[in-house]
């Protein structure tokens, strides 16, 4: 019996030390995006971003050329507001060019992915398995119940920013209730306060057919 114990304990002995680089790498993982974003590094902030992350710009940009009202206002609201806003804030003819990539790198050179409220975030305690990681999300240094998720790509810690679009959806939701203004009332507010120019009526039309 002793031994066995013996053997269990070496067995967890090991496994928290095998995890230190590991819980050390999602940490860095972290630190290089959120300084990628801070300083408008499109192409750094690329690399760091999942697959997951890659495919919902992807969705983004289809919808952006092809949805029309009905179908814009079946999506959530945190869907709504990017298709909204990309279709009132950047030209068609530069979005006919675009590609999910290259979505990606002009919202994030122009601070448009999270960069007025990561600034105020950290991570927290990382759980580490295989090839999956969590990591608390602290802001302004404390604990959240919420947790960033990162997934191990071709030997790269990647972060996950589908996992905290729930979040930010949750948050939108409540704040339009607190407003007591209609949602696409409240999209609209939010998306020409952003811009300084009201939204028109053409932003339900599809750039392509």
């Amino acid at each position: 019996m002793k031994s066995l114990w013996l053997v269990l304990l070496f067995a967890l002995f090991v496994t928290g030390c095998s995890s230190d680089p590991e819980n050390a790498s999602v940490k860095q993982a972290f630190e290089d995006y959120k300084s990628a974003i801070l300083n408008d590094d499109a192409e750094t902030a690329y690399g760091l971003v999942n697959e997951n992350t890659k495919a919902w710009y992807g969705e983004t940009l289809d919808r952006v050329l092809t949805s029309n009202r009905d179908q814009i206002m079946e999506l959530g609201v945190l869907d709504k507001i990017q298709v909204i806003l990309i279709r009132h804030r950047v030209p068609r003819e530069e979005i006919l060019q675009m590609t999910p990539e290259s979505l990606f790198k002009y919202a994030a050179s122009r601070g448009w992915v999270g960069k007025n409220s990561v600034s105020g975030l950290g991570i927290g305690k990382i759980d580490v398995q295989r090839d999956f990681a969590t990591g608390v999300v602290r802001t302004n240094g404390e604990d959240s119940p919420i947790r960033f998720h990162f997934y191990k790509e071709d030997g790269v810690w990647r972060i996950d920013l589908t996992e905290l679009n729930k979040w930010g959806e949750a948050a939108l939701i409540t704040q339009i209730k607190q407003s007591r203004q209609d949602e696409l009332d409240y999209i609209f507010t939010l998306v020409q306060f952003a811009s300084g120019k009201p939204v028109q009526e053409s932003i339900w039309k599809p750039l392509i057919e």
